[in-house]
């Protein structure tokens, strides 16, 4: 018989081969998967990324909106001022006053003011939608004709 040889003691039958007793020591976790607490975590780290970026989105698409508006009435309040302008200086559409203007797409109004007898000033304003504060909001674009360049 051999004598002075041991056998290293097995881990499930004896404890964890640092010498502890078995029962004891850090419970065995399976080698894949997530806990609980993970994965209620990570849902609701995720639920706020997207929460986050469906508001992103959203104030994205009220912007572009407004923004849209904005310059659709921009267009309309140049369209109005360059068709004004076409017209002869004492043109009925040319007397002082303020008068309303609107088609299918926006409405507004212009004003003529005259500042002496070869000066008047035009003041074009068109509303529109802005989903950004909520509300109209205006454009506001202003020219002077004077007698001498429109003679007809």
């Amino acid at each position: 018989m051999i004598t002075g040889l041991r056998s290293l003691p097995n881990a499930d039958q004896h404890g964890s081969r640092s010498g502890e007793p078995p029962g004891r020591g850090s419970p065995r976790r399976p080698a894949g998967g997530f806990t609980l607490v993970e994965v209620v975590m990570a849902v609701a780290i995720l639920g706020f990324v997207l929460g986050a970026c469906l508001l992103s989105f959203s104030m994205a698409m009220r912007s572009v909106g407004t923004a849209r508006n904005e310059m659709m009435a921009l267009h309309h309040a140049r369209f109005e001022l360059e068709r004004l302008r076409t017209f002869a200086f004492t043109n009925a559409a040319l007397n002082a006053g303020t008068y309303s203007i609107s088609n299918a797409n926006y409405t507004g109004n212009y004003t003529v003011t005259s500042v002496d007898t070869h000066t008047k000033d035009i003041t074009v304003r068109i509303f529109y939608r802005n989903h950004i504060r909520g509300g109209t909001s205006t454009n506001v674009l202003t020219t002077s004709m004077v007698r001498v360049l429109h003679r007809r």
